[in-house]
């Protein structure tokens, strides 16, 4: 029968094992970890994908300024149904028709005797979403002409309806530039590029372009209620960064 003794010695000396095959582990692990990050490669890639917007996309604003808050507040609603309704009359879906904005703010004069309030302004503003560019010229041009000086275009800008699958082609074409580069260096340095270890996107460009020959109510009046819109190219970038295995 064994001693109490040497039990106990027994469980430590197992203790003690069991330690070290863990401290072994860990420093395995980190040298591990150690050897990816000395023996990698970090490299950007770029990605360009070129489009042809679909999309137009119009803020218009109804602005009239009457003596009183009431007085403003009615015509501004008359004026920007008229609006609304020469929209959807033209084409234009209600779910492409959003209001984004509403005010009555004093009217304020500056002349000879200062700064004093004549009567109120009350604003609208509209955004448009034009998904027929053969037709989009006109259906401002009928917007402008049915709410008259009291309209105003703010902004226009050009883009893609949906973006996602351009998208993605830039984001493999950026990894393909980025995993070009890195054969390039490794081939340099008489090494062979492994396996991808990380993959951070930097930045990625969609953003909208400016639409030609829409951007004022006065050109949509000098060519006769109608601008033409030319979609002409837009062009989606993908920035990345690239980490690589060293083999």
């Amino acid at each position: 029968m064994n001693s109490p003794r040497a039990l106990i010695g027994a469980v430590a000396i197992l203790v003690l094992l069991l330690v070290l095959a863990v401290l072994a582990a860990y420093a395995l692990g980190t040298q591990r970890h150690s050897k990816v990050g000395d023996q990698a490669i970090t490299v950007s890639g770029t990605g360009k994908v070129t489009v042809v917007p679909d999309l137009l996309i119009v803020d218009l604003a109804v602005k009239v300024t009457r003596p009183s808050n009431a007085e403003a507040l009615a015509e501004g609603n008359r004026i920007e149904k008229r609006v609304t309704a020469a929209l959807e009359k033209a084409g234009i879906e209600k779910k492409d028709i959003r209001t984004t904005g509403f005010s009555i703010n004093p009217h304020f004069v500056y002349d000879r005797n200062g700064e004093h309030t004549d009567g109120y302004d009350a604003e609208h503003t509209i955004r448009v979403y034009a998904r027929d560019l053969d037709t989009a010229g006109r259906v401002l041009g009928d917007a402008v002409t049915a709410g008259g000086d009291a309209v105003q275009v703010r902004n226009t800008r050009l883009t893609l309806s949906d973006k996602g699958e351009a998208m993605d082609e830039a984001r493999a074409k950026a990894v393909k530039d980025a995993r070009s580069r890195a054969k390039a260096y490794a081939a340099a340095g008489g090494r062979d590029l492994g396996k991808v270890v990380r993959i951070r996107e930097r930045e990625a460009s969609s953003g909208y372009v400016p639409a030609a020959a829409a951007d004022s109510a006065a050109l949509l009046k000098e060519a006769a209620g109608s601008v033409p819109i030319e979609p002409g190219e837009q062009k989606l970038q993908v920035d990345v960064e690239v980490v690589f295995e060293l083999a």
